[in-house]
């Protein structure tokens, strides 16, 4: 919950305008390879189907959370902990 909380701080305190539309557009582009891949791996996961087991759920799970989350930290520029 603490990325969470710094990704909003991030957002709402910034001074760089960090998640101006202008700055996100500009992430998305530079980074558009990395986010193509992300999307492939998540889309990968969904093609799998419903997990067997609690712990191939949880993987898929934490997968999938780890995958968004990169994406969500490329077209923001979002460093943790900066």
């Amino acid at each position: 919950m603490k990325a969470v909380s710094d990704l909003a701080n991030w957002c709402l305190f910034d001074q760089g305008n960090n998640c101006s539309p202008a700055k996100i557009m500009d992430n998305f582009q530079k980074n558009l390879l990395i986010i193509m891949g992300k999307m492939t791996d998540i889309s990968t996961l969904v093609m799998q189907g419903i997990p067997k087991n609690a712990e191939e759920a949880f993987n898929v799970g934490e997968q999938a959370g780890n995958d968004i989350g990169s994406v969500i930290r490329v077209v923001l520029g979002f460093v943790p902990g900066q």
